[in-house]
């Protein structure tokens, strides 16, 4: 009776009879890739080269198909609401958290800042443009450090370049400040609104942002879980209030007294 050896990772097993081959073969122990050899062979082959055990390849069961690895450049474009939610979701909370660290470390080592900051409307709004870019500067770090933004992981959206590789740094960077000029209009309020209207005209006609298609990035969007989208619904609503809630404190904290 011929003795068979098989590999077994980098371990050499053996030997067995023909039953044993048989019972591993059936078990899917061995299967058609499987190397085999004994006394008598030149090397070792694989089971689906071994004309001795034609018989025994029947009971052979393919192998698993590998597991497809889903291109994110077969996605589709991202359409603009889904980009202008998770945009106003990501800045809004990058933008308070900034603002929160950035004006507690004024107000701790500089009593004019305070007096500033309160002084009128317009040193607020002010504030506000100074701390947008370092906002800016958070999501890109952001996204090198996670692979993406909270807003656009929750909405399976997907910033990648022409050839579907991740963007460096430097090049989220220069996205973000891109965008922050033509997307955002430096953040000055009516402007901004021109700017929205402008590039969200440009997605409607299935065309990329303009800081986008200047720089050969493109936003995907892949199908999500619903349970994705009601925790960005509840993540939404959630940072909608706190922001209320702040602005309320922070008006009832410093109104001036008759």
């Amino acid at each position: 009776m011929t003795a068979w050896w098989y590999a077994d990772k980098d371990k050499k097993i053996g030997p067995i009879g023909i039953d044993e081959l048989k019972r591993l073969i059936k078990s899917d122990k061995i299967d058609a890739k499987t190397m085999l050899w004994h006394e008598g062979m030149d090397a070792w082959r694989p089971l689906d080269q071994v004309e001795e055990l034609n018989e025994l390849k029947a009971v052979v069961s393919p192998s698993l198909p590998p597991k497809a690895d889903t291109d994110t450049l077969s996605y589709p474009m991202a359409n603009r609401w889904l980009r202008f939610f998770a945009r106003i979701f990501d800045m809004c909370w990058e933008t308070m958290l900034v603002a929160c660290i950035l004006g507690a470390v004024l107000s701790r080592y500089s009593a004019n800042f305070v007096e500033w900051f309160y002084e009128s409307g317009a040193s607020r709004q002010l504030f506000g443009l100074l701390y947008l870019p370092i906002a800016l500067i958070l999501d890109a770090l952001l996204y090198r450090a996670i692979g993406n933004t909270p807003g656009k992981a929750l909405l399976g959206l997907k910033v990648k370049t022409l050839d579907g590789k991740s963007l460096s740094l430097a090049q989220y960077l220069n996205r973000n400040f891109s965008m922050w000029v033509s997307g955002l209009a430096l953040g000055f309020p009516l402007f901004t609104l021109f700017t929205l209207v402008h590039q969200a005209g440009r997605l409607g006609e299935g065309q990329q942002a303009s800081y986008d298609e200047s720089a050969g990035f493109r936003v995907h969007s892949k199908p999500v879980d619903w349970w994705r989208k009601t925790a960005f619904g509840f993540a939404f609503v959630g940072l909608f209030v706190i922001i209320v809630a702040l602005n309320t404190m922070e008006q009832t904290a410093h109104v001036k007294p008759y």
